[in-house]
């Protein structure tokens, strides 16, 4: 079932492999990080700081440490543009919110949060982005929501029958299911245009 579901929403058209020389201009590190592995990773966020530096509004100095690795001090020059993505304002707030400098170790303890919620948004900012089809996403869902209904009927089932085989078997469908659902995304005309740029872009870097 998950399998049937993922070929006819989710898996995505054959592309063509293209070196390109320049990234996307409608992407930003974040957002062609996220569209080439449809995850949002701390390096997804983290790649915004060059990327606002190169573009003035921020400076990145190194501090040299006699002991460990060294620390780096972020210098707001300039707020963001009125068109950055929410997950943007998330994590630039995050990190000036109390001046107009702060050191990377001073980060440590606090600013797990602001990344974890810039994570979320950043995928919620792609989805709305228009490169993927609607109903990919809402299958997406649907298959979430399916194998976590497994998972609770693996258990509940499996200790109502004392069967360890019909337990085992519902997980397995479970972990099935997300390992699917995962992958349910499908780029559309648009979506496809720019992962073969960025998907270039990153074979003429490498």
């Amino acid at each position: 079932f998950f399998y049937r579901t993922w070929t006819k929403y989710g898996k995505d058209y054959p592309i063509v492999r293209m070196v390109q020389y320049a990234p996307p201009k409608e992407l930003n590190p974040a957002e062609a990080g996220v569209l080439i592995d449809e995850k949002a990773d701390n390096v997804d966020i983290l790649a915004l700081l060059p990327y606002w530096a190169h573009n003035g509004h921020i400076t990145i100095k190194r501090i040299p440490q006699n002991w460990g690795k060294d620390d780096h001090e972020l210098t707001m020059i300039k707020p963001l543009p009125e068109n950055a993505g929410p997950y943007e304002i998330i994590v630039f707030d995050g990190l000036f919110s109390d001046g107009n400098k702060v050191k990377i170790s001073d980060l440590e303890n606090t600013f797990y949060e602001y990344l974890q919620s810039a994570k979320t948004s950043l995928k919620t900012h792609l989805n709305n982005m228009g490169v993927y089809y609607p109903v990919s996403i809402k299958m997406q869902i649907y298959s979430m929501i399916a194998a976590v209904v497994l998972a609770f009927l693996a258990i509940f089932l499996g200790i109502a029958f004392e069967s360890i085989a019909l337990g085992a078997a519902l997980g397995l469908s479970s972990l099935i299911g997300f390992v699917f659902a995962n992958y349910m995304l499908k780029k559309n005309e648009r979506g496809v245009h720019l992962y073969q740029q960025v998907l270039g872009f990153k074979m003429f870097v490498k």
